[in-house]
């Protein structure tokens, strides 16, 4: 759930509170698909937050969850990655292995690939993708298959997961 809305903080960078680790595929490829042709980097910062929360935005917030994310746009930007994730944890590093290999398959995608993806996030189910996005049921699967998204998923979902087990989540 995002707590805080998303906020322009350096030029063409922005950012965003999150309660938990919940929804970042969808949220990947909603960005990606709405800022193509131009690329995109996220840096996720998974830690602490020692000032009080504002709703309306992040500016005067400050603690661990955002110099991490700060370290991860940084390094995206330094190695030309689109999405790195920073904890407090050792197993940063493979995660974002993971990340690099999972995203992989998106570098080519169109805008409509993209939606059809994001849309497959958040609906799961490819009839419905279909009837939203006004392709057949037939190129939503496809599309699937082609970017490998229930790898790219069970990635997702499988670093979710350990990140709810090694933090807490309490906002």
């Amino acid at each position: 759930k995002l707590v805080t809305r998303f906020n322009i903080t350096l030029g063409d960078e922005f950012q965003g509170v999150f309660t938990a680790p919940f929804g970042f595929l969808e949220m990947f490829l909603n960005i990606k698909a709405g800022l193509l042709p131009h690329g995109v980097r996220i840096g996720v910062g998974v830690g602490e937050i020692h000032t009080r929360i504002y709703k309306s935005t992040s500016h005067k917030m400050d603690g661990p969850a955002f110099h991490f994310a700060r370290d991860m746009m940084d390094k995206a930007k330094k190695d030309g990655a689109e999405f790195y994730l920073k904890t407090s944890k050792a197993f940063d590093e493979i995660v974002n292995l993971l990340l690099l290999e999972a995203l992989k398959p998106l570098n080519n995608a169109t805008q409509v690939q993209l939606k059809v993806l994001a849309t497959y996030a958040r609906l799961n189910n490819q009839l419905q993708v279909a009837e939203e996005i006004g392709v057949s049921q037939a190129n939503v699967s496809n599309i699937l298959n082609r970017f490998r998204f229930y790898q790219m998923k069970q990635i997702f979902e499988q670093i979710q997961n350990m990140l709810i087990q090694t933090h807490k989540f309490n906002l």
